[in-house]
Formats: C-alpha cells, sequence, structure tokens
C-alpha cells in the first residue's frame, strides 16, 4: 500500500511539473525539486503539498498567510529566510498547519505574527508529526487564545515527530489568556506539547507571560508538557527573561512544565523561573539549572548549580563534550558566556579573537589583536570609535589561520576613543557573529 500510495505521489508530482514548468525552474521531486524564489512561488507549497522544494532566495511575504494545510512533501531553505507579518488563523496554524513532511536549514523571520486561535499554533507548524531540522524562528511572535485550549510554541503547536538542530530566538515570545471562563494555554519555547523527540535545540528568547481571571497558562523553556515515551535530550534554554505580567500567576519550568517523559543531558541558564528549574516530574538524567539566575534551589526539579559551577566543564557528568558540547572556560568573553554550546550551532569557532592593547604610538594607533583559530569563511574588522559611539574608522582584515599576532595601524586624527574587533561570516548578510571585548584608547 505505501508503495502504491508512493507512486501516485511521483505521478502527481511529475504531472504538477508538466503544468508549471514555465512558471518555476524543477520538477517536484526529490531529485529535481521546485526551485522558489518569489513570494507568488511560495504558494505552489499548498497546490503540491506532496511534492519537493528548494529556495533560492530569501522571500517576504507581505499579505495574509494561509497555512499549507497537510504538507507531506519536502523543503530545504538552502539557509535562506522566509518573512511573514500574518497567517490566517486555523485550528492548526503556522507556516504550515499540518506538518508531516520535512523542513530543513530554514529560517523563518516572524514579523510580529498575533495569533488569536485555539487548537496549535506555532511559526513553522500548527501540528508536526514530520521532521524539523536546522531550522530557526526570529522576530517576534504572540499568541492568546479566549476560549478553549491553545498548544502553541516558536517552532510549532503540538509535535509527534521530531525536532533536531533548531533555534528559537525571539526579541518577544508572547503568551496570553483573557475571559472570565475557564481556558488553558500551553505555550513552549519550542513547541506546546511534545509526544516525539527534540534534540540538540536551543530557546534564547524574551518571554512575557499574560493572565487574566482563572485561567491555567502552563509554559516550558523548550515544551510546555512532555508527554510518555516523549524526550528532550541534549539541549538547552537561554531566555534572556520572563516576565509574567498577569493578575494571576503562571505555571513555569527551565524546559518542561509537565514531564512524562526523558529529559537527559539538558540544562536551563535563563531569568526567574519559579517553581521548577528543569521539569516536574517524569524522568531527568544529568540535567542542571543555575540556581543562582533562577532562584531555586530544590533538587526536585533536576540538579541546581551555582553560576560558577554552571560554567565548569566537571559539572556535566557524562556529557558528550568530543562530538555534541563544547566549554570556553576563558576567563574573558567566554563563548556563549561560560556556559555549556552546542558544536552544531559554533562550527569550528574555538574562541572569539581578543584586543590586547590599543596604544598611541606618535601620529599612530597601533592595534595589537589576538587572532584564534576559526573558520575559514569568517573576515575580521577592527573599528575604531569616537566617545560618541560613531565610527571612526576600521580595517578588514583576511583570515590566515596561521596568524595569531597581528598589529594594524591606524593614522591618529586625534577623535578615536575605543577600539573593538569583530568576527563577521563573510558568507552571510554582514552580522556580528562574536566580538571581543572594547578597549579603550588613553593619550597621554
Amino acid at each position: 500500500m505505501k508503495k502504491t500510495m508512493f507512486v501516485i505521489a511521483l505521478v502527481f508530482c511529475l504531472l504538477a511539473a508538466m503544468t508549471t514548468a514555465f512558471a518555476v525552474s524543477g520538477k517536484g521531486t526529490q531529485d529535481n525539486p521546485f526551485r522558489l524564489s518569489t513570494p507568488e512561488e511560495l504558494l505552489l507549497l499548498a497546490d503540491f503539498p506532496a511534492c519537493h522544494f528548494e529556495l533560492e532566495k530569501d522571500i517576504t511575504f507581505t499579505g495574509t498567510w494561509e497555512p499549507v494545510a497537510d504538507f507531506s512533501g519536502s523543503l530545504d531553505g538552502k539557509g535562506h529566510t522566509i518573512t511573514v507579518s500574518a497567517y490566517m488563523a486555523k485550528t492548526n496554524t503556522g507556516f504550515f498547519g499540518t506538518l508531516s513532511g520535512d523542513v530543513k536549514n530554514l529560517t523563518i523571520y516572524s514579523n510580529k505574527i498575533t495569533i488569536e486561535s485555539t487548537g496549535n499554533a506555532g511559526v513553522f507548524a500548527g501540528l508536526c508529526s514530520g521532521s524539523i531540522q536546522n531550522c530557526t524562528a526570529l522576530g517576534e511572535f504572540i499568541c492568546n487564545t479566549s476560549q478553549f485550549t491553545l498548544y502553541a510554541g516558536g517552532l510549532c503547536g503540538t509535535l509527534s515527530g521530531n525536532i533536531s538542530h533548531s533555534k528559537v530566538n525571539f526579541t518577544s515570545l508572547k503568551y496570553g489568556l483573557s475571559n472570565t471562563n475557564h481556558r488553558n494555554l500551553y505555550g513552549g519555547g519550542l513547541c506546546g506539547v511534545s509526544d516525539g523527540t527534540i534534540e540538540q535545540c536551543i530557546h534564547n528568547s524574551t518571554v512575557i507571560l499574560s493572565s487574566s481571571y482563572y485561567i491555567n497558562l502552563y509554559y516550558g523553556g523548550l515544551a510546555a508538557t512532555l508527554n510518555q515515551d516523549a524526550s528532550i535530550s541534549n539541549s538547552m534554554n537561554l531566555e534572556i527573561s520572563l516576565k509574567d505580567t498577569g493578575s494571576y500567576a503562571s505555571h513555569y519550568a527551565g524546559i518542561t512544565h509537565e514531564n512524562k517523559g526523558t529529559i537527559t543531558n539538558c540544562y536551563s541558564a535563563s531569568g526567574k523561573i519559579s517553581g521548577y528549574g528543569i521539569a516536574n516530574g517524569g524522568t531527568m538524567t544529568n540535567c542542571f539549572y543555575d540556581k543562582t539566575t533562577i532562584g531555586s534551589s530544590s533538587t526536585s526539579y533536576g540538579t541546581p548549580k551555582s553560576t560558577l559551577a554552571m560554567k565548569m566543564e566537571m559539572t556535566y557528568t557524562d556529557w558528550d563534550f568530543e562530538n555534541i558540547w563544547a566549554i570556553d572556560e576563558s576567563e574573558e568573553n567566554p563563548i556563549n558566556g561560560g556556559y555549556p554550546y552546542l558544536r552544531a550551532f559554533y562550527a569550528d569557532v574555538v574562541r572569539p579573537i581578543t584586543v590586547s592593547t590599543a596604544s598611541v604610538s606618535g601620529e599612530h594607533i597601533v592595534i595589537d589583536t589576538k587572532i584564534t583559530d576559526v573558520a575559514d569563511t569568517y573576515v575580521f574588522h577592527i573599528a575604531l570609535y569616537d566617545a560618541d559611539g560613531r565610527l571612526c574608522n576600521y580595517m578588514m582584515l583576511p583570515n590566515d589561520r596561521l596568524l595569531k599576532d597581528v598589529f594594524v595601524v591606524f593614522a591618529d586624527d586625534g577623535t578615536a576613543t575605543s577600539a573593538k574587533v569583530f568576527v563577521w561570516d563573510a558568507l552571510n548578510v554582514i552580522e556580528p557573529t562574536a566580538d571581543c571585548e572594547t578597549i579603550l584608547i588613553t593619550r597621554e
């Protein structure tokens, strides 16, 4: 039966290709997917949901996006970004209403998407029984419900499939309830409720919870609820902050509020999490939370550690620091603030570069930099700033892996007061991926 269905789907894709050959390149097959480059071409995802697609470039969709009802094909973002400002509210709301296929290498930028709904909601999918791999959700995302129950997450509402090597990094993630009747909202950094697997994922957002009247708002840094047979492994919660602005208390935890499954090799170093450091109940193995930032030290909800201990490799018993995790115990500007980081998100970066000295010699400013071993795609920019933070001068340095100590000389016109070195990924939009400390330039 499965073979018959596969043949039918393949024939369908081939027929689709015959009718759209002049509109979009590719044939919709796994070997020759449709290649999308315009907002109009994005609509083909709904027309041919069993086919295979790739993005050719970043795409901004300016209207209201209607969730693809049931996507069973594949979409490879190829490192590109889709920007969306509004979703049409459905029972299952997201870029995909129901995702039973595979999505990878894609960033969705939520341009303040606001959902007032019930059922399931997420930036990527309402329901996900397929896979989300190497994907990112950015921007602002707001989910509210005033009736019945809503399962909501940064990536998906309800997960029965797999999320791996993905991250959620919203400037604002807001969950809210408002109604005089008894309602429920299960909100998570990644998903609302999970029956599936989450592995090697990061959540790092500013979270705002707002509850009014007598309602239940449950929140978890990665998932609000982890059901039986579900699992979270090798993942971390680094929330910038969590605020409860409602008149009634919400319930939150670092990884998952209600745990009936298994959590392994995870940690939470977020801001105030009242109640549960890692999770409530279930199986937790080698899981740690920062008792200093969270303000709790109960051993019932994971293993509490001080901030200093959270930044020491010896804390993390039986974690794989050869292949999955790494930790930078440097005293100055350590990667990820000194907390463990996932190698998949910091490929080839050993340490950010540092500036040792910035001195004035005659009519010149001399910058002595220490460059560490980083990826070949990175370039270095040394920048000079005045007292008001305005750029005075800069220089781009080639990436020579053999270079360790570099002296850069600028002409001194007397305006520069500080120096800084940025590491930029030359293959992406110019965006700092790491930076050193600021060094003041002193003059006698």
